[in-house]
């Protein structure tokens, strides 16, 4: 019906124009100037292909308030929501799950106590020695005074026994056998070495000054108060009055030292 150039077709197939449309005063076609164009007045990019990174506005400041991960490394995604990290292998995966991990709960209950020290196993053996020695010195003790109840004649001692006898002896103090004190001492408790020992030293001796126990380990020589111990098998005494700078001697030194220090204050003769 229509033809090209706004002609019209006639029944009788002739064509006739028709009349052009005057244009209206004032009025001006809006020139756009393509699809892209006219985007771009709008203010957007226009039309962009599928998956293209240009599709969407770029806002920088949500990129900078992106909160971090807790390793404080970022979220390790990209701007297309991808992630940047490269992916691990199942070998890695694997090799990493097996690894221990580093944190601890503190030690382990089945772990092994430290071995005793060198010098506390010699310690602990030279104690239990001297109470092993301690014990058969009062058996000795004991059997020669039933030989000595019962009439027979006690052994002479050995060679090694005079030996430590004769190291009594050379003090200076006189510790002869026939001698004795003036008031022997007699241990007040049979199952204390220390008090065994001080009766066995102090009544062979002639000393004219008595011992009083006060408790155990504590004994009083007249007016002075002394510590005795049992320190490598050996009977030492200790005072508070600065008597060998406060450190345990022998009980032979103390006895010499204080007799005529005692005697004076007893109004005894003293020891010469």
């Amino acid at each position: 019906m229509y033809g090209q150039g706004g002609a019209v077709a006639t029944p009788t197939g002739s064509m006739a124009m028709l009349p052009q449309a005057s244009p209206v005063a004032g009025y001006r076609p809006q020139q756009y100037g393509g699809p892209q164009q006219g985007y771009q007045q709008q203010g957007y990019p226009g039309p962009q292909p599928v998956g293209s990174m240009a599709a969407q506005p770029v806002n920088s400041s949500a990129c900078a308030q992106m909160p971090p991960t807790p390793n404080g490394k970022g979220t390790g995604r990209g701007l297309d929501g991808a992630s940047s990290a490269q992916p691990m292998s199942s070998q890695q995966g694997m090799g990493r799950s097996l690894q221990p991990s580093a944190v601890s709960n503190g030690p382990s209950p089945c772990a092994a106590s430290p071995p005793m020290s060198r010098e506390k196993a010699l310690e602990q053996k030279v104690a239990e020695l001297s109470a092993l020695l301690e014990r058969k010195d009062q058996d000795i003790k004991d059997l020669q005074t039933l030989l000595t109840r019962a009439g027979m004649k006690v052994p002479a001692l050995s060679g090694d026994a005079k030996k430590a006898r004769a190291r009594d002896r050379g003090t200076g103090f006189k510790k002869l056998s026939e001698s004795q004190p003036a008031v022997p001492y007699e241990a007040f408790e049979q199952e204390d070495p220390v008090d065994m020992r001080l009766e066995e030293f102090y009544n062979g001796t002639g000393s004219a000054i008595p011992f009083r126990r006060i408790n155990k380990g504590f004994y009083k020589f007249g007016e002075t108060i002394l510590e005795l111990n049992i320190i490598n098998h050996k009977l030492m005494a200790r005072t508070e009055d600065g008597w060998n700078r406060n450190k345990f001697g022998p009980i032979e030194k103390f006895v010499m030292y204080y007799e005529n220090i005692e005697r004076e204050k007893a109004g005894l003769a003293p020891e010469h």
